[in-house]
């Protein structure tokens, strides 16, 4: 599928929380007949299609123009059918119905065959069961697994809003649940289980700290934290620059860096996205992200602060660090992905 070219898109207005069957058949009876569909989750936005048909998952690579080697999601809609595709025999099933539906996805050793394109070659597959009623009607009522990325071209912002994937995928998929915003805003965490200890390979709504509550133990991997990048890939989202808006993005980490930075440059050409805490001290162009006190607004509101500062009309954004604590790990990471490794702009 040439990703340029046009196909005839179906939008159908759906509630999240109370679905209507009929729409949620029609988009199912096109997952199964090998399309694509567009469908919002309780973290962000996914691009879903069979995970059994290959040539439907290659639709989703072309759509997004993603790697061939960045393996999919699996979604399902209960814990038995994650059992029939990955090994979790060696966690307690009373952890995994704490974990389940939830945004976790959980990275082990495959038990099913499916399309090498779906999970890269790779022995493992990413699986999780997402906690958005509309989300696991689609799942049930399509009578297979859904692989489903985020919904984004690949490196571009995650999309949260239907408004957002009508706009950039119409004309590119099958079907767009026109839904609204999503809960959380932010992907979710990615855990390999495969270990003595879970590792957190993509940090995101289900904190770190939650994951040590429940497990006894865990290990944040440099990747997660976006300090580094893999030689493989096990799971979305730990290669490659992510998430980034379409134009240049500089972090500053250090704020008092960031407050001299930003009152010190004379020229107007570029937008600070800082917290209303932050903004007190800065005599410049600026978006506000959230109050420090409140990172899950923070992460709700990423990507579309994101969009704002790539519509600014400026050259370029720098953004302030938030504190890696809870959500705003996940905050970080995309945050890392995202930006410029390099100079600030004379």
């Amino acid at each position: 599928m040439d990703p340029e070219s046009t196909v005839n898109t179906i939008v159908r207005k759906v509630d999240q929380i109370n679905p209507n069957p009929d729409d949620v058949k029609i988009a199912a009876d096109i997952i199964k007949d090998g399309g694509t569909v567009v469908f919002p989750t309780e973290t962000v936005y996914g691009l879903g299609a069979d995970a059994y048909n290959k040539s439907a998952c290659r639709k989703i690579f072309e759509i997004k123009r993603r790697p061939l080697d960045n393996p999919l999601i699996i979604h399902v809609d209960s814990i038995p059918s994650a059992f029939n595709l990955i090994d979790l025999d060696r966690i307690d099933k009373r952890i995994i119905e704490k974990l389940w539906p939830g945004p976790i996805t959980i990275v082990a050793n495959s038990r099913a065959v499916v399309p090498d394109i779906v999970s890269s070659g790779l022995e493992t597959l990413a699986v999780r069961i997402p906690a958005n009623p509309l989300a696991l009607d689609f799942i049930k009522a399509s009578k297979t697994y859904i692989a489903a990325p985020s919904a984004n071209l690949s490196t571009m912002t995650s999309i949260v809003d239907s408004s957002e994937a009508i706009s950039v995928l119409n004309g590119l998929v099958n079907f767009i649940f026109d839904s609204g915003r999503t809960f959380f805003g932010i992907e979710s965490t990615i855990v390999d289980v495969r270990g003595s200890m879970p590792h957190v390979l993509r940090p995101g709504a289900f904190t770190s700290e939650e994951i040590m509550q429940l497990f006894g133990r865990s290990l944040v991997d440099p990747e997660a934290r976006g300090l580094k990048e893999p030689n493989v890939l096990v799971a979305p989202g730990m290669k490659y620059r992510h998430y980034a808006p379409d134009i240049p993005l500089y972090l500053i980490e250090d704020l008092d860096d960031l407050i001299d930075f930003c009152n010190m440059r004379k020229k107007n050409d570029f937008v600070a996205l800082v917290s209303e805490e932050m903004s007190k001290f800065l005599h410049c162009d600026t978006i506000i992200i959230g109050s420090e006190d409140n990172p899950y607004q923070i992460a709700r509101d990423l990507f579309p602060n994101l969009k704002k500062a790539e519509n600014s009309g400026k050259s370029f954004a720098v953004i302030q660090s938030v504190r890696e604590m809870g959500i705003g790990l996940a905050v970080m990471n995309r945050i890392r992905k995202a930006s410029i490794k390099g100079p600030l702009p004379p």
